[in-house]
């Protein structure tokens, strides 16, 4: 069997967009970039697409070299939400929010991502309800289980 190595970059490009009331406003972007056959990187790719500022990209890779990316968006100080994308497809479609939402206002953030070979994405995150941040778990095959909430100050 032989291993495979990607070296995988994600960059958080800026770029300034206009709002009807004439303020200016920041859209962060999250890009992807994998080698091409050759050891040069491929032209950065926008994987986010996503009207909010996007941070905390985490990556898997699972044995076929396809990638599986979550991220946090902030709408506002009290909105956030989880998004995911994938290019096991074989390219980046529109991306997906699998954030879960209990009541109120979403408040997620801080997602973890763990990638099997056959491509089994396991998260975690945290989810603000009432006074506690509760710890959720997901999992990913072809599509996004129920939370389960592995904390314990439900």
């Amino acid at each position: 069997m032989k291993n495979y190595c990607w070296r995988v970059l994600l960059i958080i490009s800026i770029s300034v967009m206009t709002i009807d009331a004439g303020l200016n406003s920041q859209i962060k972007r999250i890009n992807f970039l994998s080698p091409a056959q050759s050891p040069d990187w491929s032209t950065p790719v926008n994987i986010s697409k996503t009207i909010f500022d996007s941070y905390t990209p985490q990556i898997g890779v699972d044995a076929n070299g396809k990638a599986y990316v979550i991220w946090t968006d902030w709408a506002s100080s009290v909105e956030r939400y989880i998004f995911f994308n994938t290019n096991k497809s074989g390219s980046w479609p529109s991306s997906q929010e699998v954030t879960f939402i209990r009541s109120g206002y979403p408040h997620a953030g801080q997602p973890r991502l763990v990638v099997s070979p056959e491509g089994i994405c396991h998260m975690v995150s945290y989810d603000l309800y009432g006074d506690n941040n509760e710890i959720l778990y997901r999992e990913y095959i072809n599509t996004w289980s129920q939370p389960v909430n592995v904390s314990t100050s439900e």
